[in-house]
């Protein structure tokens, strides 16, 4: 009769402990976006030569110095968002390794019921993070700028990366859900696509390489068009991934005690 007790506190230990780190990891994220945001407009008085703004321009995908500089920023921190979503849906494997949810996972209803929950932890999460991101970049441009029109701007060029960094919580799940030795390849993919899409403009990599990250899919904003074609494509993809993945998962062996 102690155990259900027992797992039961240790199910409310963690769930404290998952919103600690959530809510640590939105306050960092946020004061992060606030320093990009006031430095913004100083970017062109902070490199002042034309071969100090090459990468940043060539990063952000050309375009006016400021604009290039917030796309750059924002990606870097789409790929930090990436990491906590994949972070939260590798909790699967802790928990299997542990077997602390061995009688929720005795069932595949239960399973993927148990997947899920840490599915959306990652995917609301990511969602937040991208959003709050956005908001205080535009908030504290538009309060270096004095220009408001900037804050929708920024924001929309937050939240349009969200389905590239979808796509890698998705491909974690996948990989997670083929084997729990498989899973923790999502970071090598998270590094991967980091470099093919952030770095592979610096070395000139051929566009098939860099094609091969869902980042160099999004739309290059701010100052560039929103299209959909890209987004519903990124969108599918991680939907695919994450049915693949639960699929594979209701159907293999997990470690019960």
């Amino acid at each position: 009769m102690t155990r259900p007790s027992s797992s039961a506190a240790e199910r409310r230990v963690d769930k404290i402990v998952r919103l600690t780190t959530a809510l640590a990891t939105c306050g960092e994220f946020v004061l992060l976006s606030l320093v990009v945001g006031q430095i913004v407009i100083r970017i062109g008085d902070m490199l002042n030569s034309a071969a100090a703004r090459q990468p940043v321009t060539a990063m952000g995908s050309g375009g006016e110095l400021t604009k290039a500089f917030v796309a750059v920023e924002l990606s870097f921190i789409a790929v930090f968002a990436a990491a906590y979503g994949i972070s939260s849906t590798l909790r699967l494997v802790g928990e299997e390794s542990a077997m602390r949810a061995d009688l929720v996972m005795s069932t595949p209803t239960g399973r993927l019921r148990w997947a899920l929950s840490h599915l959306l932890i990652a995917l609301v999460g990511t969602g937040i993070l991208m959003v709050a991101c956005g908001l205080g970049v535009g908030l504290a441009h538009a309060a270096e700028s004095g220009d408001r029109s900037v804050v929708g701007a920024d924001l929309l060029a937050a939240v349009v990366r969200l389905p590239a960094v979808w796509v890698l919580v998705g491909a974690s799940l996948a990989l997670y859900g083929l084997s729990r030795r498989a899973a923790p390849i999502a970071w090598s993919v998270l590094v991967a696509t980091f470099l093919a899409s952030e770095i592979g403009p610096l070395l000139n990599l051929p566009r098939w390489v860099r094609d091969l990250s869902p980042f160099t899919h999004v739309p290059n904003l701010p100052g560039g068009e929103v299209t959909a074609g890209p987004l519903l494509a990124l969108l599918a993809v991680a939907a695919a991934l994450i049915a693949a993945g639960l699929l594979a998962l209701r159907r293999r062996d997990l470690a019960i005690a």
